[in-house]
């Protein structure tokens, strides 16, 4: 999710030191259908070029994926803000969502899902003179097709809220190429198109922005089922026309 924050950046570096853990089970599977999740620790979370979390972070989740090609599932994340209180300095981001996943060729799949993001303490928000109020609990329609080693995606926000107005789009392209020793360089770039249905407490200046450029590396351990990752994040713009902050972020992911 999602909030426009405008703190200062804290370039965190997060030291990993030695990690032991038991090779990773297989995921939970029958004919029915496929049961994984993951569990993840990241220096800082960045969203679409904001930022969501400047502190370490820790975030999880679980996924159950029919034979049929539905799907469901659950991911949290902890958060340096209170979407509802400005006073705190820490919250809680649940998303659920349910969808279709297909294969169309060999090297041709997509997922178009509907996810809802709720936040601990979340609730409503209001205008300076409380005239007005958006809601913290938004909606949203993700679309990706994935083609080999590229991945296109397309986000719809579905409802105003706090931070997005009903018809805001995103976009983005993601690249992803082997290297050698089992290392992968990862891109990315992301845009919004933004709908202008403003009022006292969301105002938009831009109809299009680039948001955010990612670079990085990943590698596997082995069958640990681990994963460690480093990405350099160029921000650009928000929907203010306001310049968004480069960031550095290291993570480690136990997938299962």
């Amino acid at each position: 999710m999602h909030k426009n924050s405008h703190k200062t950046a804290l370039f965190l570096i997060f030291f990993t030191g030695s990690v032991s853990v038991n090779a990773s089970e297989p995921q939970q599977q029958s004919s029915k259908g496929v049961l994984s999740g993951s569990l993840a620790v990241l220096s800082q979370y960045i969203y679409r070029g904001g930022i969501e979390n400047d502190q370490p972070t820790l975030q999880a989740g679980l996924e159950y994926e029919h034979a049929s090609g539905l799907y469901a599932g659950y991911w949290a994340s902890t958060l340096n803000y209170d979407a509802a209180d400005v006073s705190k300095d820490h919250g809680v981001e649940h998303d659920f969502y349910m969808g279709y996943a297909g294969t169309l060729s060999p090297d041709l799949s997509y997922r178009s899902h509907i996810v809802t993001y709720l936040y601990n303490d979340g609730g409503w928000v209001y205008s300076e003179d409380r005239t007005e109020r958006r809601s913290t609990t938004g909606a949203e329609f993700v679309n990706s097709l994935s083609y080999k080693d590229f991945d296109v995606g397309v986000t719809v926000a579905l409802v105003d809220v706090s931070y997005a107005n009903a018809g805001d789009t995103y976009l983005s392209l993601a690249h992803h190429y082997a290297l050698p020793q089992n290392f992968q360089f990862n891109s990315s770039i992301g845009a919004s198109i933004y709908r202008q249905h403003d009022d006292a407490i969301l105002t938009t200046e831009k109809n299009f922005t680039v948001n955010e450029v990612r670079l990085g590396l990943s590698r596997p351990f082995a069958e640990t089922g681990i994963e460690m990752s480093a990405d350099y994040i160029y921000g650009v713009h928000n929907r203010m026309g306001e310049d968004l902050e480069d960031h550095l972020v290291l993570g480690l992911t136990y997938n299962f």
